[in-house]
């Protein structure tokens, strides 16, 4: 659909629509929402709407494209600052405006500022490497000078960040795969049954067939969505389908990568089974494979 030239006018508009967007999202979330909604609570009519934005989805990236600017700069004043990342948080808050209700803020929160504590570090089934915490907010005031972005666009920042992430956890899951993959091969060729290698047993050859298949597709689906980003380029749905299908992969993986090692896959020592509980996050962070599937159907149903 083509897009009305912007004019000052038409640029006023799409911010109100963006602005009622927010609203409605906030209240309903973006699933219940319709452009119905969105045309109520702008007071514009849904016909019109349609000149600018498709569909919900372009809502959004519209939304995200108006933040990304501001991200890519707070992300390289941390990569100057490495160290700057280990006394920050990013908060994303709910929050009561005078005119505009529910409204979500990212704030920049300092570990040293009072009132803020860390209550517990959970006890996780994977990346046991990498801690999880609950945070306490009692009494944290943080400076309005702390705010990413305008007031009430947490939003819509925090979504502008979801593909790129997915690219990363699509890679994550890569590495978990070939991690088990690697080691599942090398136990076939040690591990002797009936007097010859496991690994000269149909039943094993084919479960390391399928992991290596797997692990190339996921591989490539990865690298083609990381591409798209680096050149610009849309890769929303690209992102969600490397992401469904490297986690789908890692999670097959690990578990034929626990059969191959038989009982000794089931203990500690054989690293097999750190692979197996490490997959299981990637199908659920960042959006769980169910959401990318709906994610992938609404891109592709443009």
């Amino acid at each position: 659909m083509s897009q009305p030239q912007i004019d000052s006018s038409n640029a006023d508009r799409r911010s109100q629509i963006l602005e009622a967007a927010l609203v409605c999202f906030a209240k309903r979330g973006f699933h219940q929402t319709s452009m119905h909604d969105i045309s109520g609570e702008a007071g514009i009519s849904v016909g019109l709407i349609y000149r600018y934005f498709e569909n919900k989805e372009a809502v959004i990236s519209a939304m995200a494209a108006r933040h990304k600017e501001e991200i890519q700069q707070m992300l390289e004043r941390a990569r100057q600052a490495p160290s700057l990342l280990e006394s920050l948080e990013i908060l994303f808050t709910a929050h009561c405006c005078e005119n505009e209700p529910r409204l979500i803020s990212a704030f920049v929160v300092e570990k040293a500022t009072p009132g803020l504590s860390v209550s517990k570090t959970e006890d996780k089934l994977g990346i046991r490497a990498s801690d999880t915490a609950e945070l306490v907010f009692d009494g944290c005031r943080v400076p309005a000078g702390n705010r990413i972005g305008e007031e009430g666009k947490g939003f819509h920042i925090a979504l502008a960040t979801l593909d790129g992430g997915r690219i990363g956890i699509a890679a994550q899951a890569v590495g978990i795969a070939a991690g088990a993959y690697e080691r599942s091969v090398a136990y076939a060729r040690e591990r002797k049954a009936f007097g010859v290698p496991i690994g000269q047993h149909q039943m094993v050859q084919w479960m390391l067939a399928d992991m290596a298949t797997a692990i190339d597709g996921a591989r490539l689906m990865t690298l083609k969505a990381a591409t798209l980003k680096d050149a610009g380029r849309p890769y929303t749905k690209e992102a969600s389908m490397a992401k469904l299908f490297a986690a789908e992969t890692a999670m097959k993986v690990a578990t034929d990568a626990v059969q191959v090692h038989g009982g000794y896959g089931y203990i500690r020592e054989a690293e097999v089974e750190r692979y197996f509980r490490d997959a299981k996050i990637t199908q659920i962070y960042e959006g769980t494979s169910q959401i990318q599937k709906l994610v992938i159907a609404r891109e592709v149903l443009k």
